[in-house]
């Protein structure tokens, strides 16, 4: 985005709280307060959704896979000048958080838009206030695949592909305005992961995309006359199942790559 358009990112509103985003550096990194919040946090959580707390925990246990291995904010092309904000999100008490006053104000007030990667379900006051409000990347398609996880519930039903959404978010969950859509194909993508991977590398370009889209003023995004079905969590048959796919998966994938290296071997 910062390579091929004319933007300039001037503030970077990052959690006060942040950690890594790996469970072992975490719990090596983390003090007594902090693993007390933790703990906290998957008591609950494993109280909701007990199954898939534990495919949860594989998952953060397990190295993280290339795409979703974290860089640090410096890394980052035009992040040097901006204006850092360091925050806690302050929990609503019906629905999602919002940003605390000052940084609201500060942001609100003096950007064009602003591009969400954090902080849970933002409300307003700031999603109305930059000019062109907040973005926010859905992994799935507004109208069929609404909620999470991103890319789950196409994998678990066989679909052919899989939508991705650079969204103007509102009030109401997942049911913005699109600025920018794609989808990836996923018929042949035998595990979650594979999905999910797609779809992040297909987000890379959309950015660039939907600035110069807000920039044209005969560009308007698309509202959803009839958002799609709101996912959530999976349970029961559904971790079942999930469990069964992936296994099929990562076999077929490992028999897949073996017979690769062995006709390379013949070559």
């Amino acid at each position: 985005m910062v390579t091929r358009t004319n933007v300039e990112i001037t503030h970077l509103v990052i959690r006060a709280d942040s950690a890594s985003a790996h469970l072992t550096e975490f719990l090596h990194d983390a003090s007594s307060s902090d693993l007390t919040a933790y703990l906290r946090q998957c008591y609950t959580r494993v109280s909701s959704h007990a199954l898939w707390s534990l495919f949860g925990i594989a998952r953060q246990l397990a190295e993280s896979p290339e795409y979703r291995k974290p860089c640090h904010i410096d890394s980052v092309v035009g992040t040097g000048g901006a204006e850092r904000l360091y925050c806690q999100p302050v929990t609503d008490t019906e629905f999602g958080n919002h940003l605390p006053d000052n940084v609201t104000e500060t942001v609100g007030e003096n950007t064009d838009v602003v591009i969400r990667f954090g902080f849970g379900i933002l409300t307003d006051p700031i999603l109305s206030m930059p000019t062109h409000g907040v973005l926010s990347f859905h992994r799935g398609d507004l109208r069929s695949y609404r909620g999470q996880p991103g890319g789950l519930w196409e994998f678990l039903h066989d679909e052919p592909s899989a939508g991705i959404t650079l969204q103007r978010i509102d009030d109401s969950l997942d049911a913005g305005e699109i600025v920018v859509e794609d989808e990836v194909s996923i018929a042949d993508a035998y595990t979650w992961r594979e999905v999910e991977r797609r779809q992040i590398e297909v987000c890379e370009g959309m950015l660039a995309v939907a600035i110069d889209r807000l920039q044209n003023p005969g560009s308007e995004p698309l509202t959803v006359d009839s958002p799609g079905t709101l996912y959530t969590i999976p349970r029961g048959m559904e971790v079942l199942t999930y469990v069964k796919k992936t296994l099929a998966g990562n076999f077929r994938e490992f028999v897949e790559s073996d017979s690769k290296i062995a006709n390379r071997g013949v070559e």
